[in-house]
């Protein structure tokens, strides 16, 4: 059997299937990497930016979209964020995540929460997804990577956020696709042209990005035509725009930063 199964067989044992208390939320965690994940954002080493990010700028009543739910750890904070008068839509492509995350959401009385099993990227139809055996937080849609560990490939469904949202009223994304954003931040024009007010909240892996097969030129392009203006998300000053390229040359090797993109 090669390494990466029985890493994979590992990963998935029962043993994982288990609870835990986390930002006040009844967890399940599918695998080991899922349970390592949910214990690293109990203990305060994972997600404490996000979440202080979210609490100032998601309000009650408002309308998100989770792109890249995951087991749903932020769609619920998310929820508790807007309250019971919001709506949040999670976006997950892996089978097992999607269905941990209906579960998950289920037990915390989540309502208020839809679940679209897919991928998001420019157009609809279907996309491979490579599951990493060991991290399915870095599952990835796009070009193959090349790497061992991504060692499994399905097929799944793709859309775009501006037809599967059409007609809703949207006022925040956020979206952590593994390098995917280029692709997945075309699908949104008609959302921003009908929301105005709309924010993006996106992670910028620059390394991610090209093995998407995204350039950063790319990148900022389809930020250009989408007539985005880009600016770092923990900045007290949202009028001083980034220049991504040279945000990519400041960045050290295979880091990221998150990003708010948003119109004037």
């Amino acid at each position: 059997m090669k390494l990466s199964s029985l890493i994979a067989t590992f990963n998935r044992l029962p043993l994982w299937r288990q609870r835990l208390k986390v930002w006040g939320f009844s967890m399940r965690a599918p695998s080991f990497d899922r349970w390592f994940y949910l214990w690293m954002h109990r203990l305060g080493r994972m997600g404490r930016e996000e979440a202080d990010f979210f609490s100032k700028v998601i309000r009650p009543g408002m309308h998100v979209a989770d792109v890249g739910a995951n087991i749903g750890l932020y769609s619920l904070y998310l929820s508790r964020c807007a309250g019971p008068t919001g709506q949040i839509y999670s976006f997950e492509p892996d089978q097992l995540m999607a269905a941990t995350l209906r579960k998950n959401l289920a037990e915390n009385n989540a309502s208020q929460v839809e679940v679209f099993e897919c991928a998001v990227g420019a157009t609809e139809g279907e996309i491979i997804l490579q599951r990493n055996a060991m991290n399915s937080g870095d599952n990835r849609v796009g070009k193959t990577t090349g790497s061992a560990l991504h060692n499994e490939q399905v097929s799944v469904p793709i859309c775009a956020l501006k037809n599967v949202l059409k007609g809703r009223r949207l006022d925040f994304i956020k979206m952590d696709v593994q390098g995917w954003e280029g692709e997945a931040l075309k699908g949104v024009s008609d959302l921003l042209d009908a929301n105005r007010d709309l924010k993006i909240y996106f992670e910028f892996w620059p390394h991610g990005l090209r093995l998407a097969g995204t350039e950063i030129e790319q990148l900022a392009d389809t930020l250009r035509q989408l007539e985005l203006q880009v600016t770092l998300a923990d900045s007290s000053d949202q009028d001083i725009a980034v220049d991504l390229m040279e945000l990519d040359k400041n960045l050290a090797a295979k880091a990221f930063i998150n990003l708010l993109a948003f119109r004037l």
